[in-house]
């Protein structure tokens, strides 16, 4: 069972009780469903050992844990941090292999994101009801907000990160 699998049921379920309650004036605890939801996800986790993986697809989650990931080589494609906290430090990612896109969401959780000064960097930030620091300094607590490293040039390689903060922090800063 995905994360992408579990949020989409979760949603789906919540859309459904939206629905019933307005036509059917039926009452279904959301709240209740939703912490009900994530306790089985969390154990379906521990008991498949998925708790805290590094694996070939280079997909990383931290689950209820602290955590430093460095990438030299790849990207990953996805990092899920849930209840967490992490620092991922992209600053020996290697520009011949650029572009390169990188999802990470975060759910209660934090994570500080460090990215390199020599790469052009997209960042697109969807957060809600959360603190998100940017590069530049600029803040985002609920909705979208973009990032695009001074003297972006579009058709050079690029560095496109999405990030997904949900009740969580997040600070991304660039280093040399």
């Amino acid at each position: 069972m995905g994360a992408s699998f579990f949020w989409g049921i979760l949603l789906v379920i919540i859309g459904l009780s939206i629905i019933i309650k307005v036509v059917f004036q039926i009452d279904i605890p959301v709240f209740r469903l939703i912490i009900a939801f994530l306790f089985i996800y969390i154990g379906v986790k521990v008991l498949t050992g998925n708790f805290h993986r590094n694996n070939d697809n280079h997909q990383s989650d931290v689950i209820f844990g602290n955590s430093k990931f460095s990438f030299k080589d790849q990207t990953p494609s996805e990092q899920n941090i849930v209840f967490g906290r992490s620092i991922i430090d992209l600053r020996q990612v290697d520009s011949t292999k650029l572009p390169a896109q990188m999802e990470i969401n975060i759910v209660f959780g934090a994570a500080e994101i460090i990215l390199p000064e020599n790469v052009q960097i997209q960042i697109k930030v969807d957060a809600v009801f959360s603190g998100t620091t940017l590069p530049n300094n600029n803040t985002s607590a609920f909705g979208t907000t973009y990032y695009e490293t001074p003297g972006f040039e579009t058709g050079k390689p690029c560095l496109f990160l999405k990030i997904n903060v949900v009740f969580s922090g997040a600070t991304i800063r660039i280093f040399k």
